[in-house]
């Protein structure tokens, strides 16, 4: 697993928090969520570089976390990721900050789903440095993304036809396709159905990926990998056809599950995978991975007509063949 140099420093020195942290692995993957706040209030307890030795350090807690993201089977870990990220300690937020893409696949799995989500939204929101300073992750909790008035028509919706007293509500936007539709100008249909709060949802992980870009250099390959997952994911790749080497934890235990992501796309968020992608080809154990979120996008953006990311993705995929 490869870490920046300051982190490997880190990971080279004896930490005696290491048995805190072998208990919070079992414990997240046991599922006791009570045990999870016993350990991570032990962890807390330390100064922060000692704590953040004992994270770097461990082979095992960064993919037990992935999976507690995916599976949302504790609320501690979210918790606890939000408050390293407000400790405000470069190598606890990049602790943290590899796991913005299954935070990010969590968080949009929301739209597809009357199920509210967990508290992705609101560690993506800290790792932006969009949650108030002041604020606590109950706090933010109850307010993580909260849909704009559906009563009030507006160029995004229009309130349910022949029922006035009836707005929309977020479930029955989600039965609809959540895709606006433009006129021949560009223009936005003012009837078209669309949810608002989609739109402030693909801004704030197009947001945390290009944090995530910004800090590549610094994390482990396991987060580069998924990365190129999520981009794959994202333009419609099914876990069949993810590369058997790039078959790792989050992406195995989401199995079938699936995203509309026509109803999410952009160009603005295509440039940034592209981006990401652009340094996973150069990750010796992640280029089968890359190359194939690679080829998705391609084909993504071929469907779509999108010429700036098809331009992008074409060069990258002949430079990847050049250099073979």
């Amino acid at each position: 697993m490869a870490t920046s140099s300051a982190n490997l420093e880190m990971v080279g020195q004896v930490d005696p928090s290491r048995d805190t942290v072998n208990a919070l692995v079992s414990a997240i993957r046991s599922g006791d969520d009570v045990a999870c706040q016993t350990q991570i209030a032990s962890l807390l307890m330390l100064e922060r570089s000692v704590m953040a030795n004992a994270l770097w350090a461990s082979n095992d807690l960064a993919s037990c976390i992935n999976e507690a993201i995916v599976t949302g089977s504790s609320t501690a870990v979210l918790k606890w990721a939000f408050d390293l990220v407000a400790c405000k300690e470069r190598s606890l937020t990049d602790f943290v900050m590899q796991f913005v893409p299954a935070l990010s696949w969590i968080f949009l799995l929301k739209h597809q789903s009357p199920t509210p989500s967990t508290g992705a939204g609101i560690v993506l929101m800290a790792l932006c440095k969009t949650a108030s300073s002041s604020g606590t992750f109950e706090d933010r909790f109850s307010l993580e993304n909260a849909l704009p008035d559906m009563s009030i028509p507006s160029i995004y919706h229009k309130p349910v036809a022949g029922d006035k007293a009836a707005p929309l509500t977020a479930n029955l936007l989600r039965a609809h396709d959540l895709r606006h539709t433009s006129k021949p100008s560009g223009e936005v249909d003012p009837t078209a159905v669309f949810d608002a709060s989609a739109v402030g949802s693909l801004q704030l992980v197009r947001t945390a990926l290009a944090r995530f870009i910004a800090t590549v250099s610094r994390l482990p390959a396991m987060a580069v990998a998924n990365y190129c997952i999520l981009s794959a994911r994202l333009c419609g790749a099914v876990p069949s056809d993810v590369p058997s080497e790039a078959a790792i934890g989050w992406d195995a235990r989401i199995g079938d599950c699936t995203l509309s992501i026509e109803s999410f796309a952009t160009a603005d968020l295509e440039l940034v995978l592209v981006r990401g992608l652009a340094h996973a080809v150069t990750v010796d154990s992640c280029r089968s991975v890359a190359e194939f979120a690679l080829r998705a996008l391609h084909d993504k953006a071929t469907r779509n007509l999108s010429q700036s990311v098809l331009l992008a993705t074409s060069g990258l995929i002949e430079s990847i063949h050049h250099d073979i």
